[in-house]
């Protein structure tokens, strides 16, 4: 018969506190707890309400005679359009590529809207004159009120709707085009 060992108490070198399988036990906690966190962090911000804060619908853009000849996109970081004069017209741009929506600035020394995330470029009236987008940059539109400042209409910025004129000859027809 064999005798029963009595078991052995680990002794801990005097240099080394901690044993192995202590600091395997704490590495694993730390990593469970911090993945659990995570988890509970990730979930919170999903149930989080994310809103998506858009231009007002209607903007005044001051004054018709404000605007010189040629392309002023002072408007673009706040209402996401451009406003064209070109001679007595006035027109106003969305300033999003009909791509995949990315905003194409205004080249003065080209003459052109260029996309700088897939190399569309557009004339200053809108056309495509290169794609890949295939309709040209949709028109928002305008009016001067009666106490002759310009109110432009920015709502569904992106969205073509058939009362959104993009395409000749709506897109040049009253609302879209005003004459100065």
């Amino acid at each position: 018969m064999k005798k029963k060992r009595k078991p052995e108490t680990e002794k801990r070198p005097e240099g080394n506190p901690l044993r192995r399988r202590d600091f395997l036990v704490k590495v694993g906690t730390g990593a469970l707890a911090l993945a659990g966190t995570g988890t509970v962090v990730g979930t919170f911000e999903y149930l989080k309400p994310n809103a998506l804060l858009e231009p007002a619908a209607m903007f005044n853009a001051g004054s018709p005679d404000d605007y010189p000849e040629g392309v002023d996109s002072r408007w673009l970081n706040k209402q996401r359009v451009f406003i064209v004069r070109r001679g007595k017209e006035l027109y106003s741009l969305i300033g999003i590529c009909t791509h995949l929506g990315c905003i194409p600035p205004w080249r003065p020394s080209e003459g052109v809207f260029h996309c700088p995330c897939h190399g569309s470029i557009f004339a200053v009236n809108g056309d495509v004159l290169r794609g890949p987008a295939r309709e040209p940059l949709y028109r928002a539109p305008l009016e001067i009120r009666a106490d002759g400042t310009l109110r432009i209409g920015t709502g569904l910025l992106g969205i073509r709707l058939p009362q959104q004129a993009n395409l000749e000859p709506e897109r040049s027809s009253g609302g879209f085009v005003v004459t100065v």
